[in-house]
């Protein structure tokens, strides 16, 4: 008679840590889930924009003509400058919806990037005629329509904007940090959440979008 009671007790006394046990493991696992680290769009699919080493392009055959009149182009300046390709065709389709010809900004913003003639400056562009920047202003309307040298020193500007803006405290992205800072100018402005919605979003979802269609290579692309 005592040994079942003391097996009933006993069994009662496991069953009770059992569940016990599976309310920690489900406390513990809730817990995990809400610290786990989320993907930052800095680092969308695992692919950081602003290290890109090369080792996977654009489709071609899943971009319109009008893509594929930038793409050798991009691809060359991304593989200089070490920025995803994806991320430059998400700019362009959003500042020019790739119009080789589009002028806005009262005429400053020029080319597929609609890059202003002081941010071409800052990234190294200087006119035929001379260093100074009285050249680099008149010439870069003209010049800038060049869509190799407007994908060049667009590029190079939107390094610059990463490399200044990256650990800003304002998006704590480094990502949108670059953007806003592209959009507004690094000097004397710099990121603001002024542009997220009209500018900033628009464009990580036209990253999102071309980073789908990426290849992996076999090897390095090189220029």
């Amino acid at each position: 008679m005592w040994n079942l009671v003391l097996k009933l007790l006993d069994d009662n006394i496991m069953s009770k840590i059992k569940d016990l046990a599976l309310d920690v493991i489900k406390a513990c696992l809730k817990i995990l889930l809400v610290v786990r680290p989320k993907k930052t769009t800095s680092n969308f699919y695992g692919k950081d924009p602003f290290n890109y080493a090369g080792n996977y392009v654009l489709d071609e055959n899943k971009l319109t003509p009008a893509e594929k009149a930038v793409l050798s182009y991009v691809q060359k300046y991304a593989s200089k400058y070490g920025i995803c390709p994806a991320l430059i065709m998400a700019i362009i389709k959003h500042e020019s919806n790739f119009n080789p010809n589009s002028i806005g900004d009262e005429g400053l913003a020029i080319g597929y990037m609609q890059v202003h003639w002081d941010a071409a400056y800052r990234a190294g562009y200087r006119s035929r005629r001379g260093k100074d920047k009285k050249y680099a202003k008149e010439d870069w309307p003209k010049d800038g329509l060049n869509p190799n040298i407007n994908i060049k020193y667009g590029v190079g500007y939107l390094k610059i904007c990463y490399k200044k803006h990256k650990n800003n405290p304002v998006y704590n992205d480094p990502l949108k940090n670059a953007l806003s800072a592209y959009n507004l100018g690094i000097w004397p402005h710099g990121p603001d959440k002024i542009n997220e919605k009209i500018y900033v979003e628009p464009i990580i979802k036209n990253y999102e979008s071309y980073i789908k269609i990426a290849k992996k290579l076999n090897h390095k692309f090189s220029i």
